[in-house]
This record gives C-alpha cells, structure tokens and sequence, in this order.
C-alpha cells in the first residue's frame, strides 16, 4: 500500500519542479533523478482506470498504483476540477475495482454530498487540505462495511459531523486535526466500537462529561494536542483500553490528585505527552491510577520549577 501521509506523488512533482528551475548544469545525479521521477509518475498515472482525452487533466494531478492484492490506490494533489473527478471516479471504478487507498489534498471540494461514494468501496479514504465546511449525513452511505480509515485532517469543519459517521462502525481510525471544531458533543462516537485512533489535535475544543462514551473498550490511541485544554477533561475517565493520550501544548496548569483521580481506571495506559503545557509543580498523586502501567512520560518545556521527584517514583514502569 502507498504511503497516505505523504503521497509520492507530490514529492516526486516537487522535485522535477525543482530540477526545472535550475539554472546550472545537471550533474549525473541530477539527470539520473529526473529521469527516475519522470517515469514514477508517467508509470504510476498510466495505471489510473480512466483513459479519455477529455479526463487526460487528471493524468497530471493523480497517480495510481495497485498493491499485492489487486486493489487500486488513488492519489491526487492540487486538483482543481473535482467534479470532473467525482464523475470520473464513478464512472470507472465500481465495487470490482476496490480502492485501498483514495487520497485528495489540496483542493476545493468544499462540500461532500450525499452518497458521494455509492457504488464504490474504499478501505481508506483521506481528504485533506480541501476546505470542506459540510457533509451530509449520507455522504459515506454504502461505506458503512468497508472504510477503516477516515481522514479530514486541515479542512473548515465547524463541528463533528456525528449522523454521517454513526454508520461507519468499522472505522478504525478518523482523522480531524486542523479544523475549526469548538465542542464534542456527548455521544459523539458512541457507534464506532472498533475505532483505535482518534486524532483531534488542532481545534479549539469543549469536551463533555461523554463525548467518549462507547469507545471504552476500543479506543488505544487519543490526540488532543493543542486543544486549548485547561484542565484534563472528565471524558477520558473509563478508556480502559488507552495506551497513548497526547495532551501537548494545552493550558494545564496542574494535574489533579487525591480528589478527582483523573488517570484512575486508565488500565492500559503506556504512554502520556504533556509537552508544552504550564505545569508549575505535580504532586505526589498527579499519576494515580497508572503507577503500574505508564512507562513513558515526557514533561518538557513546562513551567516546573523542581524536579517532581515523588510523584516520578510512583511510577514503577517509567522507563
């Protein structure tokens, strides 16, 4: 499968963009990495399904490739006709052509509407960079039994769009960094029992006493960094299954102790991330709940003005 984080594609264009604007000579070097790039994206889009002149535009924006087992991935960056696109998209690829991976970043598609997709299964589907503000509650219909992965990362969603993911019950794994989300409703992602990762890193976020009721037995994964969190929100509280929670660049200024225990019941707990906070000291029970589980912690760039020696020794697992 190729990469979804960062598209060959792209890259390959963005050198060949470089190679051209030089203005010495080639080395060796130089024309053998121009000769290869040239061929990576000439080969990859010549495996696209589409063969039309009047969709040979796309042939210059996406790249397509099939890995081991047969099912074809889709990449496009910069696409600037995406109706052109959509249509294409069902026209030629249909419930016999699966597609591993669809990625579009850098393009206006603004709204996804509904039943976008029918007729088409994705297993992994990334739409970034692309200023969505809306989608329809049917949108993924007939994605319900086949999306693992979604990712709207750096787009203009306001809100969580919960009707149009309460039917994506395997989902593994949903992606909403970077957008302009302000709260999270309880019950936000109460249907999605399968989903592992949540990132929500890059909002400026309300959390509610539920807004992670239901993934208490699935959840592993949770990134709230840079949320704008004053405190350590009450809805972690019951995630037995968390092994990972990022709480970076926020604005936690203590971890409370005795009183509201916020890590206890954090069963699975390895790994916590409080970089970038202003923590001024942490006292003995900072951590309770997670004294035999935690084994990586990292507190740097805060405001402590002493090592937090007796809440560290607590825990017996810190590597």
């Amino acid at each position: 499968m190729v990469n979804a984080g960062k598209p060959y594609t792209s890259m390959a264009l963005a050198w060949l963009r470089h190679l051209n604007t030089m203005t010495s000579h080639f080395s060796p070097f130089h024309l053998v990495t121009l000769i290869l790039l040239t061929a990576l994206i000439q080969g990859g889009s010549a495996q696209c399904p589409w063969e039309d002149e009047s969709e040979s535009e796309l042939q210059s924006t996406c790249i397509c490739s099939y890995n081991t087992a047969n099912e074809l991935s889709i990449q496009c960056n910069d696409l600037t006709n995406y109706p052109l696109f959509k249509a294409t998209l069902n026209k030629h690829v249909n419930t016999k052509v699966p597609l591993d991976l669809l990625y579009i970043n850098n393009s206006a598609i603004r709204n996804i509407n509904e039943n976008t997709f029918n007729g088409i299964f994705i297993k992994n589907l990334q739409l970034s960079h692309c200023r969505i503000n809306s989608i329809t509650p049917n949108a993924f219909r007939h994605l319900e039994f086949t999306l693992k992965h979604l990712n709207l990362q750096e787009n203009d969603l306001e809100q969580v769009p919960v009707e149009t993911l309460r039917h994506l019950k395997n989902l593994t794994l949903i992606d909403l960094s970077k957008n302009k989300i302000g709260k999270i409703p309880d019950d936000s992602f109460s249907t999605l029992n399968n989903l592992v990762t949540l990132k929500l890193s890059d909002n400026n976020l309300t959390l509610y006493k539920n807004s992670f009721r239901g993934l208490e037995l699935s959840l592993k994964n949770l990134n709230l960094k840079n949320t704008k969190l004053k405190s350590v929100p009450e809805c972690i509280k019951g995630l037995k299954s968390l092994t990972f929670l990022d709480l970076a660049q926020n604005l936690l200024t203590q971890l409370p102790g005795n009183n509201m225990g916020i890590f206890k019941n954090l069963n699975s707990l390895t790994a916590l991330n409080l970089e970038r906070n202003i923590l001024q000291e942490l006292n003995e029970n900072a951590f309770l709940g997670v004294e035999d589980t935690l084994s990586s912690l990292s507190l740097l760039n805060n405001l402590l003005t002493e090592f937090p020696t007796k809440a560290i020794n607590t825990l017996r697992e810190l590597r």
